[in-house]
């Protein structure tokens, strides 16, 4: 399987990561899949998904594999490629994607804090990460990856105007609170 997203990937360096977050996250992203789709068959085609969307876009994956950017990332692709998934089989299984919970689909929680050095970037990292799941997840893909709103919108499966509408919102809720107002201006 893997030799097959290896042709799509043109440089040697490019293949020696992609062989790399190959194998260090597959279990982890079979465990996120599974636990949204609650089907091995399913969440492997999410897997596979995942890594055809990975080897595709290969040079906006960070260099550091085993950085927590990276693993969010990773994490972020497999959760939303998991989701679309859901939608696609709900008229055909019936799952009610209301139902499914915000514990469904959260981000492991990961240590990165250790290795930040700066008490700002920390503490806007920690409001980020502590802010309602759409918005969290427009911020992280935006001022972390650097990805523009219309790549977002492309990963979650939503209108270009949703994804501004939450950065827009998220970023001004996040100057309010670094600022100490209680009150959005």
């Amino acid at each position: 399987m893997i030799f097959l997203f290896l042709a799509m990937i043109e440089g040697e360096g490019d293949k020696g990561k992609f062989i790399l977050l190959f194998e260090s996250y597959r279990y982890r992203m079979l465990y996120i899949a599974n636990s949204i789709l609650h089907d091995r068959t399913l969440s492997e085609d999410a897997v596979q998904e995942s890594f055809l969307y990975l080897a595709k876009n290969i040079r906006k994956v960070p260099d550091d594999i085993h950085s927590k950017e990276t693993m969010n990332y990773i994490f972020i692709v497999t959760k939303h490629i998991s989701i679309d998934i859901v939608r696609k089989n709900q008229r055909h299984r019936n799952v009610n994607i209301s139902e499914l919970t915000e514990k469904d689909f959260a981000i492991f929680p990961n240590p990165e804090d250790i290795y930040i050095s700066n008490t700002g970037v920390k503490r806007i990292l920690y409001e980020i990460r502590n802010m309602p799941v759409a918005y969290r997840e427009c911020l992280e893909l935006n001022i972390l990856h650097g990805y523009p709103p219309r790549d977002i919108s492309r990963l979650m499966h939503r209108d270009v105007a949703w994804v501004r509408q939450k950065l827009y919102w998220g970023k001004k809720r996040l100057r309010v609170i670094l600022s100490g107002s209680n009150a959005y201006e």
